[in-house]
């Protein structure tokens, strides 16, 4: 689902996934999805969020800092064309693309390991999982982003999508900001208090430690067998 030219192999995974007694899925989005494409296992558990059990520097509070992060590719997701306009400080992880022009105020740091990139993403500022892409922005309604679990490990506030699969874990469990336009999340950043920020920060200290145990990862598997015998 994530390449749209790889459509044509849905039937393949369906045979595949119809030999199952049950389906470990990232979200009820993409539990009814596959449904509609003909599953017929009976028996799910959505784990909604990825596990990333990696251990880096983290001996202080990231700080509030008007700069959006984003690990991947900018070009891709449309992310740095629709932001290199403002005045907001962009840091993106991967190598800068050839041939192109970018301000002052975005920073590409090249693609680093992953330990690497939560002890910089740590430092502070926002998390950004977002696509202008209209195609990957669909899918984001189905898919659990390793970019928001990423995100949550370096224990940065996240910035997501309203139409984002996990938006009501973002909204129940106080993780970051929902915004429509990537305008308004650049007015949410600049404007946001330091106390706020904290706020945030302080919700996310506790779903890390969690990423890092590997909790969501466990309690699927220990869902699935309770759903099984």
């Amino acid at each position: 689902m994530m390449f749209e030219g790889n459509k044509d192999l849905m039937s393949l995974f369906i045979e595949l996934y119809n030999k199952a007694d049950l389906l470990i899925v990232p979200s009820e989005n993409m539990k009814e999805h596959l449904i509609n494409e003909g599953v017929t296992v009976k028996k799910f558990v959505i784990q909604n969020i990825w596990d990333v059990p990696i251990d880096f520097i983290s001996n202080f509070e990231p700080k509030y800092l008007p700069r959006i992060n984003f690990a991947g590719s900018g070009e891709k997701f449309g992310i740095t064309e629709k932001l290199k306009s403002s005045d907001i400080e962009l840091e993106i992880y991967e190598n800068k693309p050839a041939g192109i022009d970018v301000p002052s105020t975005v920073h590409y740091h090249g693609y680093v390991t992953e330990r690497e990139l939560l002890t910089e993403l740590h430092e502070g500022g926002f998390g950004l999982a977002w696509s202008e892409n209209e195609y990957l922005k669909i899918y984001t309604k189905y898919n659990a982003s390793y970019k928001v679990s990423s995100y949550l490990r370096a224990g940065i506030p996240l910035i997501v999508d309203s139409k984002v699969s996990c938006r009501k874990l973002v909204e129940d469990n106080h993780w970051g900001i929902i915004v429509d336009s990537l305008e308004e999340a650049v007015h949410r950043v600049k404007t946001m208090s330091e106390d706020e920020y904290r706020g945030y920060t302080k919700s996310i200290s506790k779903v890390s430690a969690l990423l890092r145990d590997s909790y969501f990862t466990r309690k699927s598997l220990i869902d699935a067998v309770y759903e099984l015998y």
